[in-house]
């Protein structure tokens, strides 16, 4: 094989390019687009089922803030192709399942950031009434463990059907 004067100049600098690129997918925050960074403490042991929900729900959250510019501009997106729907006989049918599609996004993205930490968060206060270090009636311990039980089930059955939503629209986690 022949090997012409420009290849040989060339080779080496696309070997020196790919190296950077390389160390710099490993060791820059900024380039490592195939890393999740979720929200969870690091120091704290997780499963993997929990691990997966806040890994997908974080690549929703960084999909909405980062790459749309946050809820209210995403809003305002998915409210302008409604109305171009209304008005592109064209492509109406491809507009409003785009507008369907980002308005069920903009709910998961609310329902991850507003109503689940306050599910939670009422679930850890039972927890603490129902076995925490306080002189109660048995009948009330009996009580918070009876509604904690129920809270546990409601919040992990909401994570499951949520995410199966996110499943269902990842194809349109686009800009």
């Amino acid at each position: 094989m022949i090997v012409t004067e420009q290849e040989y100049v060339e080779r080496p600098l696309r070997w020196l390019k790919e190296a950077k690129r390389w160390v710099l997918c490993r060791v820059s925050p900024r380039h490592m687009a195939h890393v999740v960074f979720t929200d969870l403490e690091p120091s704290t042991w997780y499963d993997a089922d929990h691990v997966m929900l806040h890994a997908c729900f974080k690549l929703l959250t960084d999909f909405v803030e980062k790459e749309h510019g946050g809820e209210a501009r995403l809003s305002q997106f998915t409210d302008e192709l409604a109305e171009e729907s209304k008005t592109n006989t064209n492509e109406s049918q491809l507009l409003i399942a785009q507008s369907d599609r980002q308005a069920e996004i903009l709910k998961l993205y609310r329902w991850w950031k507003r109503e689940r930490p306050v599910n939670w968060k009422r679930e850890d206060v039972l927890m603490n009434l129902a076995y925490g270090n306080r002189i109660n009636a048995k009948e009330d311990v009996a009580a918070w463990r009876a509604e904690l039980k129920l809270v546990e089930e409601k919040n992990r059955e909401d994570d499951q059907a949520m995410l199966h939503r996110l499943i269902d629209v990842r194809e349109s986690l686009w800009t």
